[in-house]
């Protein structure tokens, strides 16, 4: 068996990986990192830890957008959702308990097959973003408290301003983080 010498073997890797060499070993053509913003799920209201439920569908399937709906409808909450250039954004700007969120969470890995786990949803606008943002209330018998700075970043995103009556001030925790794209 013939040896092959390094930079035969650099060569062959270069061209079946579509790399160039460089000076600093292989460097990929085809992958950058893009920076968000995204909003985390906890929060507090009256020094009391609180959560908001978030979820990432990536899917235009309207079967699993119409199933998740369902999930935070079961649940009484409000909610924004939106479409993204994968599938839908679906957010509540209701403070949960720990116990609620969890089941909220559990319900939602149901219908869900990917391996999102509702901790922080991007809330930075990416391309393929819509600007239509809809809006279901079905937190109407005033369940949850909901959170006004939520309700405001919202506002200021998509320039449209829900309707709640049940707000109050809480706490909001954003996050930097890096994506593959």
């Amino acid at each position: 068996m013939e040896r092959q010498s390094s930079k035969t073997r650099n060569h062959k890797m270069d061209t079946y990986c579509n790399t160039e060499h460089n000076n600093k070993g292989l460097k990929t053509n085809n992958l950058r990192y893009v920076d968000y913003i995204g909003l985390g799920c906890q929060t507090s209201y009256n020094s009391n830890p609180s959560f908001f439920l978030f979820a990432d569908v990536d899917t235009k399937d309207k079967e699993i957008l119409r199933l998740t709906l369902q999930v935070f409808a079961k649940h009484q909450l409000s909610f924004y959702y939106y479409e993204t250039d994968k599938g839908w954004h679906v957010v509540s700007p209701c403070l949960l308990n720990l116990v609620e969120w969890d089941r909220s969470r559990s319900d939602l890995s149901d219908v869900l097959d990917n391996y999102y786990r509702n901790l922080v949803i991007r809330i930075e606008y990416k391309k393929g973003d819509s600007s239509q943002l809809h809006w279901d209330n079905f937190n109407e018998k005033q369940r949850h408290k909901e959170s006004n700075q939520f309700h405001s970043m919202m506002r200021k995103r998509f320039g449209v301003c829900a309707k709640s009556p049940n707000r109050v001030d809480s706490q909001m925790f954003f996050t930097h983080f890096t994506q593959i794209r």
